[in-house]
């Protein structure tokens, strides 16, 4: 069953490094999607992914421009990292969550709308769709493929090749990549069979 105009809100706290500035920084989030799928597990699993991303892997975290020249410094001091290309400006920062939910989701919700304000950003209000800046930063080169433009659950890019990314397995949220019997199922032609009954 697909199910449309759903929406769900939320808010997570993080630092950002703005320019030479350390500051503490509250948004709030609108997300307006729909199902993708009949598989009921993946789409359960899909939403789990898009709360994790903001429970788990942005609350908390520290954002800041990795071409920042205190990034590599301050990135020793968190546990959670989000490297971004531009200042962390909000109108920059809901179409890299768009772009990442995007990914995360791969294909089983429809994400059509990604809302967010903060308290720096004066509570104004920025809307992402899935064109314009968020579709420049699904497809833009960024030279390595970055962590927006990727489905697995990490906020930065790693420097180091032999980093291990880590996978949505290991937090039991891997999607159920089997396929579904089709209802449809094309039935196979009545052919009777005549049987001799032995009158003369």
């Amino acid at each position: 069953m697909h199910l449309a105009d759903l929406k769900w809100n939320t808010a997570f706290t993080s630092t950002i490094l703005l320019h030479e500035s350390l500051l503490p920084n509250t948004y709030k989030i609108s997300l307006t999607f729909n199902s993708n799928t009949d598989n009921i597990k993946n789409q359960n699993r899909a939403f789990d992914r898009i709360k994790f991303l903001f429970q788990n892997m942005l609350h908390n975290g520290l954002i800041m421009n990795y071409k920042n020249k205190h990034a590599d410094g301050l990135s020793q001091y968190s546990d959670k990292i989000i490297m971004i290309p531009e200042e962390p400006f909000d109108q920059v920062l809901v179409a890299l969550i768009h772009s990442k939910l995007i990914n995360i989701v791969e294909g089983n919700i429809q994400i059509t709308e990604v809302q967010l304000d903060s308290w720096h950003g004066d509570n104004v209000t920025y809307t992402s769709e899935a064109y314009g800046l968020t579709k420049l930063f699904m497809n833009g080169d960024f030279g390595p493929v970055q962590w927006w433009q990727h489905a697995k659950p990490i906020t930065f890019t790693p420097a180091d090749p032999k980093f291990k990314i880590p996978e949505w397995k290991h937090i039991n949220l891997e999607f159920d990549k089997t396929e579904k019997p089709k209802h449809n199922k094309t039935k196979k032609p009545f052919n009777p069979t005549i049987i001799d009954g032995g009158k003369k």
